[in-house]
């Protein structure tokens, strides 16, 4: 027991000791002012352009409007030609503005959306939710079964065997040929022999 209080009063000393010399010590205002500052930046890295705006017109309408009550709180008179009337003026036009941008953001995102499920309707439709003919399953190769599935061919070996079926049926016809022109000639030369014997008589 008395070594937990002792572990306190040291955790207290050394809290108290960095309160007098950071905290206490430096004014209220600049301390604020440095928090506000990291809160601000944090809050800028995560939020979109839209948001800043969004966020700088809640900033600026606060702003106006508690110096639009401490003025009525002073009684004065405050008009449409007023300075404070003119400010508010300003802030809502700027956050019409805003709002106006917003609205065509969200436009263009529906719109974008509306087109992408069209095209998923319109592929859809065409599939008609059936499978395609040749599944991945018959390009597998060795891991599957031959039985009722694609079964890939060695081209080396179709390579090899293709070549020689051309050469054989390309000799025979070459052979057909020669022994079709042998066979002219021959009776070429039978028939032109008595013409000529006929002649020298």
């Amino acid at each position: 027991m008395t070594s937990l209080l002792n572990s306190l009063s040291d955790i207290v000393n050394e809290v108290t000791s960095k309160l007098k010399g950071d905290i206490l010590e430096t004014p209220l205002c600049e301390t604020l002012e440095e928090l506000t500052r990291a809160g601000e930046a944090k809050q800028l890295q995560t939020v979109t352009e839209l948001e800043q705006a969004k966020l700088l017109n809640l900033y600026s309408y606060i702003l106006v409007t508690l110096q639009f009550t401490s003025q009525k709180l002073r009684g004065a008179r405050i008009d449409n030609n007023s300075e404070i009337m003119q400010e508010i003026k300003k802030v809502k036009d700027f956050m019409d503005r805003v709002k106006t941008a917003e609205d065509g953001l969200t436009r263009k995102n529906n719109k974008e959306r509306a087109m992408e499920e069209q095209s998923e309707k319109l592929i859809q439709k065409h599939i008609n939710g059936q499978e395609p003919a040749v599944s991945n399953v018959h390009f597998q190769g060795n891991k599957m079964k031959p039985e009722g599935n694609h079964v890939r061919f060695d081209n080396s070996k179709t390579k090899e065997n293709t070549p020689k079926k051309e050469t054989e049926s390309s000799s025979v016809k070459v052979e057909e040929r020669l022994n079709k022109k042998n066979s002219k000639n021959k009776t070429q030369q039978k028939v032109s022999k008595p013409k000529s014997n006929r002649k020298r008589k």
